[in-house]
């Protein structure tokens, strides 16, 4: 089970809930802004804590070069986690998930994951073959990385992994969303595929480890679970501006509360580190 902290980091969860409201749209039917949201070299760091308690770390990025998978050229982007000072000794997670998405259509090529939490690991690769509605899933050897198997399974149109859809949420042009607005998104992600769920609830402004910024509140959907509180457990914030920068992320659980802030923020190109 992946823990919470980094749940949260992904914000783009495989949740499929039930809602009949007509309030749900197709997320791939809104106009992406004009200019993509983050750069090549881009960096992001952020700080876990529980209250006033620091339980981990947070990387994300995106390559410095453009790679070609498919024979596209794609943005490798990359999300690392790690607990720190007392939950490291608690319990040692080192992970990393990353995807391969192409820079014309921000649809996803390749994704891998290399899980290390306490004595459990894990590695897998999917492979993409949008043109044939199928996705490749490759099985590795958890200390090795050598292939021990493959699995095929049928993917739905525009579809998304877990990292390529939170790097496509922060290409929408959120002036064309009405308040209120569920975007519905087509995602694989553990061997299934699912309908994520993301509710636009407005504009706020919110105080950071950075300073004060105006930002976009975006609300997973999710079902009733026994680790977060019910009623809209989880908000998340994008930076009000072209680059929709995650900059916090809120979790009210069963028992507290978890966050995710901003620390630093790279904008890449060589730019030196600044505030979103």
């Amino acid at each position: 089970m992946m823990p919470v902290f980094w749940t949260l980091i992904l914000l783009i969860l495989p949740f499929n809930h039930p809602d009949s409201t007509s309030r749900v749209k197709d997320g791939s039917s809104f106009p992406l802004s004009e200019v993509v949201a983050y750069d090549l070299g881009e960096r992001i760091t952020y700080r876990v804590h529980y209250g006033f308690i620091n339980a981990g770390e947070a990387v994300m990025r995106v390559d410095n070069q453009v790679d070609y998978v498919n024979g596209r050229p794609c943005y490798k982007m990359e999300v690392t986690g790690r607990t720190v000072g007392f939950w490291r000794k608690v319990v040692r997670i080192e992970d990393k998930w990353g995807s391969f998405v192409d820079t014309a259509t921000f649809a996803p090529q390749r994704f891998y994951m290399d899980i290390q939490e306490a004595n459990h690991r894990h590695k897998e690769i999917l492979k993409f073959h949008h043109e044939m509605d199928s996705v490749t899933l490759e099985k590795l050897d958890k200390h090795t990385g050598v292939l021990k198997g493959q699995e095929n399974y049928f993917i739905p149109n525009a579809v998304h992994d877990i990292i390529s859809g939170f790097y496509y949420l922060r290409n929408i042009d959120f002036s064309q969303v009405p308040e209120g607005t569920i975007m519905e998104f087509n995602g694989f992600f553990d061997k299934k595929n699912y309908r994520m769920r993301i509710r636009f609830d407005g504009r706020t402004t919110v105080k950071t480890d950075m300073g004060k910024k105006k930002a976009l509140i975006l609300v997973p959907v999710m079902p009733d679970n026994e680790t977060f509180e019910k009623d809209s457990p989880i908000t998340a914030y994008l930076s009000d501006d072209e680059h929709k920068i995650p900059i916090k992320v809120k979790a009210r659980l069963v028992v507290g509360s978890a966050e995710v802030t901003i620390k630093k923020y790279y904008p890449g190109r060589n730019k030196v580190f600044a505030k979103p």
